[in-house]
Order: C-alpha cells, then structure tokens, then sequence
C-alpha cells in the first residue's frame, strides 16, 4: 500500500500490545469532505453531481468534487444531513484536516435575504413540524425570548435563508435555543 505516514503512535524499543496500532496510514490521493445541509437541501443533492471547491490555504485554485454520499439519517439534535464529497487531490495540495469550502448549485439567491446561523434553527415539536428561532425582544425592560415559526430556504455556508419569520437586525438565540421557553427572561451575551 503506497500512502502517507499520518501519524506514529510508538517508538523503536517500546513495548506494545498486541492489536494496538502502530501508525495511522493514509492515500491522499483523492480526499473526502464532509458537510451539512437541512432536510429541505437534500432534494436538490444528486450523487455524482460534480461541486466546485476551493481552500482558503490554497488561494486561486479551484477544484472539482463529486457527491458521492448523502446520509439516510439527520443528527437528531441539529437536523443537519451529513454529505460527502469526493475530490481527487493530484499534488496532495490538500491536506487531511484542512478546510474547504463547497459551492452547491441550486437556484438564484435574490441578492438581499435575511439568514440566520443554522445553529438557531430548531425543529418545532407540534404535529404540524416546521422550524423556529427564539428571537430576543425587550418587554418591560427585560430581554423576553419569543418563539418564532421561520419558512427556511438555501443554506449559505453556515447560514440559511429564512424567507418569513424574523426580520433583518432583530437579535436571535444560537447559543442554548434548545433550552429557552417562549417568554422566558434571558440575558444577552455578546
């Protein structure tokens, strides 16, 4: 097996167990990417499908990446789908733990939209599904989180479009959504 030494977990002369890994071996020929993206993303994800990708280490280089995975089953706790990519790696430019970034093709993004980070989006719980956001409001001097209901469209990075619900500049709970009521008190911390 040709590859690269990733990683040497003992020394000339140690004693080691048997089965216990002596290195971390790796063909980084052709490397793997993994992302996440909601559910209502999925429909649009075609395996095989070929993604532009590029590397901030890497500048003014971009490569090609095909779709080669979508994950049957979402992270119960973000509702995020995993996704993988497949990029051949000729040169071994790319190196393991490095960061890329994706460009998924799907329809125009109108040049002004409201996101919100995909870490405030949570399921609502009612029969009905869909998705909420605590917004933070003041009432009676106090910071009060209120519930509410979001349409969600295209994810942007780490973001997602949310076509009604909130407006732009309002402040939103990313940090703990999952553990605030609707009219609690909270406090913000910036």
């Amino acid at each position: 097996m040709s590859g690269l030494l990733l990683k040497r977990t003992v020394e000339v002369g140690s004693l080691v167990a048997p089965g216990a890994p002596a290195f971390i071996l790796a063909d980084t020929n052709s490397v793997k990417a993994v992302f996440g993206v909601p559910d209502v993303e999925t429909p649009k994800l075609k395996i095989g499908s070929s993604l532009n990708v590029t590397s901030e280490a890497i500048s003014g280089v971009e490569m090609r990446g095909r779709l080669a995975r979508v994950s049957p089953l979402a992270d119960p706790k973000t509702r995020i789908f995993d996704v993988e990519v497949m990029i051949p790696n000729p040169g071994r430019r790319l190196k393991v733990g490095m960061v890329v970034s994706l460009e998924v093709a799907s329809g125009k993004t109108p040049s002004l939209v409201t996101v919100v980070p995909l870490l405030a989006l949570f399921q609502l719980k009612e029969k009905t599904g869909g998705y909420g956001v605590f917004v933070v409001e003041q009432e009676s001097g106090h910071d009060i989180a209120r519930l509410h209901r979001v349409s969600i469209g295209e994810t942007i990075g780490n973001l997602i479009v949310a076509s009604s619900g909130v407006k732009a500049g309002e402040k939103i709970i990313v940090s703990g959504a999952t553990l605030v009521s609707d009219g609690e008190k909270v406090r913000v911390i910036q």
